[in-house]
């Protein structure tokens, strides 16, 4: 098996944001589309997300991964980053535990299981699963694929110790792996920094000066929106290499639990074995990953169904639960090779001051932080605009109280002419009498004011609920309230005419309901749900207004000439080093437009690879892209390569 595994569980280059690298100007309300195939986690995603608000567009990104897994570990980091209740560090490092460790502090363990338990339900229920953790669409996968999804979700919380031992698990793939090197493992781990990734990092500083020195585009002085590149997680990967825990998180509590969200089974698949090699000796055989539909096409093989385990020891048929992802670079490019934070540039002794720990919590602090400030700017602007048509609302209904009022009065006054007239005699003879009148009358007037503003409001009222829309229920609930507060008011100064001592209760009374209205206008209560959705239990996330990440079927990428799943054209395709191979004029064939975007991932930071095959795997990507009608082009992002159409 090869040192990357079968499992692409994280990617091998810095996050990308996709907004600065596509072409043609869209409108607001157009939505932008792109692809994702093979990127192996969110890093995108969340600095897309980040970044969102500052181009203020809506966009949906198309997910195309080989295993369901990767989909559930995407689930899984995506509801860490959205999921309300979470302090800014608490939620960084719940996300770098998660992300990149094979063992757990407490707290992350516990969250796992308990994430394993809620997305086991949600994922296999049709009312939940069209807006997983916020913004993430399930209902373009299979069922048996959701079914699928679902096994993974509940094999986080129901895997047992006995079942999974990370360190034993990684011990193997090592002594595997290196064969008879496993005694200097530490020495290739050493080779493998100094002398490979070393210095391809301090390449990656010279380029991106220069670039920066002849006016390339950048964003806050250094390219891609990186404030620096950092080679400080040197002692990191080389212990990663050695147990799998890939940064330290600064507390006290030790990470001793097993992260079971790394841990896959190998399923059923095919064995090939190749004929030609068998015989020449040169290999004993080759082994493909994955549903294969017609293997005897694979020229000079012969196939026979297999387990998967085989590829690891060629003799055992039994499914073998443990760890099958990358053991050659680490999470390190993805979280701790660039920065967007000042810190990378405090230097001592010419090396970066801060660890990759250090560098790698902070940079997830301030993609969350802005992911978040730029999320509830947008609710405090909903917020506002609600705030500003209420009180537009109010003074509609001042408007119409004087109306009322204005109505009333002038009725009230031709109504005193007719009686004025049916009584002209009454004040001469009679003076006591006169006086008990005009009492009368004063009594009458209240009266009369009183039904006739009634009846006006409910006409009003009949109107709006015909003509009206449906935010002006809410203005006739305002009035119906009105309505029953001056009714109230009514009664209440009756009973302090009748009785002083009662007053007290019309105080707990006005108490009360001004405790009710300040909890029904609390904008963060109202903006919470409930914990019971259908009577399924469920987690609160931040649900951005406009953004839909699509998971598609894994057996999409059997043909990537068309995805039904997408309507229209696509603005960009991203393309993983895992999946480069893909790139052929087919690739999106019918949704590629004149403005399209590719983005290449490079395998700069493979330390198995030598800087000539780094070269030659650059040449072969771009000449396989210019054959498909693409043109490259620049800025690049780090470790990236850009087409155009």
């Amino acid at each position: 098996m090869h040192g990357h595994g079968i499992f692409n569980w994280w990617g091998f280059s810095p996050p990308v944001d996709f907004f600065r690298y596509i072409n043609g100007r869209r409108g607001l309300r157009e939505v932008v589309k792109m692809v994702m195939i093979g990127a192996g986690d969110p890093r995108h995603l969340l600095l897309t997300l980040a970044r969102w608000g500052t181009y203020g567009k809506q966009f949906r990104v198309y997910v195309v991964e080989a295993q369901v897994e990767v989909y559930a570990r995407l689930l899984l980091l995506v509801g860490a980053a959205l999921q309300l209740g979470l302090g800014l560090r608490e939620r960084a490092a719940l996300l770098l535990d998660l992300w990149a460790n094979l063992h757990l502090r407490p707290a992350s363990r516990t969250y796992l299981e308990h994430i394993g338990r809620r997305l086991s339900i949600t994922v296999t229920d049709p009312g939940h699963y069209s807006k997983l953790v916020g913004l993430v669409n399930a209902d373009k996968l299979k069922y048996r694929e959701r079914d699928a999804l679902d096994a993974v979700c509940r094999s986080w919380y129901t895997i047992t110790s006995a079942q999974y031992d990370p360190s034993h698990a990684w011990d193997t793939r090592l002594r595997q792996l290196l064969g008879t090197r496993y005694d200097y493992k530490q020495a290739e781990a050493d080779w493998g920094w100094h002398m490979r990734l070393a210095f391809r990092i301090q390449k990656l500083f010279l380029d991106s000066s220069q670039q920066d020195k002849v006016g390339m585009e950048k964003v806050g002085g250094q390219k891609d929106g990186y404030v620096g590149i950092s080679d400080g997680w040197g002692q990191e990967f080389m212990t990663w290499q050695k147990t799998g825990c890939a940064f330290t998180i600064g507390t006290d509590c030790p990470s001793t639990l097993a992260n079971t969200s790394l841990a896959a089974a190998l399923i059923a698949s095919y064995e090939a074995v190749d004929l030609r090699a068998m015989i020449s000796g040169t290999r004993k055989c080759q082994y493909f990953h994955g549903n294969i539909e017609s293997p005897s096409t694979l020229p000079g093989t012969v196939a026979k169904p297999c387990h998967a385990a085989a590829m690891c020891d060629g003799g055992s048929k039994d499914k073998q639960l443990g760890y099958w992802g990358d053991m050659l670079t680490g999470p390190f490019p993805a979280l701790a090779l660039a920065s967007h934070t000042i810190h990378i540039k405090n230097a001592q002794h010419g090396c970066t001051k801060y660890s990759g720990s250090e560098l790698a919590l902070r940079q997830l602090e301030f993609l969350l932080e802005q992911l978040w400030t730029n999320c509830l700017q947008d609710d405090e602007e909903d917020a506002q605009e609600e705030t500003n048509l209420k009180s537009k609302q109010a003074e509609n209904k001042d408007q119409d109280e004087k109306t009322v009022e204005t109505e009333v009065t002038s009725e009230y006054l031709y109504h005193i002419k007719q009686e004025d007239k049916k009584d002209e005699n009454i004040n001469d003879p009679m003076t006591g009498i006169a006086d008990e009148k005009v009492n009368d009358l004063s009594e009458e007037k209240k009266r009369y004011v009183e039904m006739k503003a009634q009846n006006i409001r409910s006409r009003k009222n009949a109107t709006a609920n015909i003509h009206g829309t449906a935010k002006q229920g809410d203005i006739k609930h305002t009035d119906n309230k009105t309505s029953r507060d001056s009714q109230t008011d009514k009664k209440h100064s009756n009973i302090r005419e009748e009785d002083s001592g009662l007053g007290c209760e019309k105080e707990e009374s006005e108490a009360e309901q001004s405790a009710c209205t300040s909890v029904t206008e609390n904008p963060h209560r109202a903006r919470k749900k409930s914990s019971v959705e259908g009577g399924r239990p469920h987690f609160d996330y931040l649900e951005p207004e406009g953004v839909e990440v699509v998971l598609l079927s894994p057996s999409r990428l059997n043909d990537l000439s068309s995805l039904p799943e997408v309507e229209g054209g696509v603005d960009l395709v991203y393309v993983s080093a895992a999946t480069a191979h893909l790139i052929s004029p087919s690739l999106l064939s019918s949704h590629l437009t004149p403005h399209s975007t590719l983005i290449l991932e490079t395998v700069q930071m493979f330390p198995e690879l030598t800087d000539d095959q780094v070269a030659e795997y650059e040449v072969r990507v771009t000449t396989a892209a210019e054959e498909a009608g693409w043109v490259r082009s620049g800025p690049d992002p780090l470790c990236h390569l850009t087409f155009h159409r």
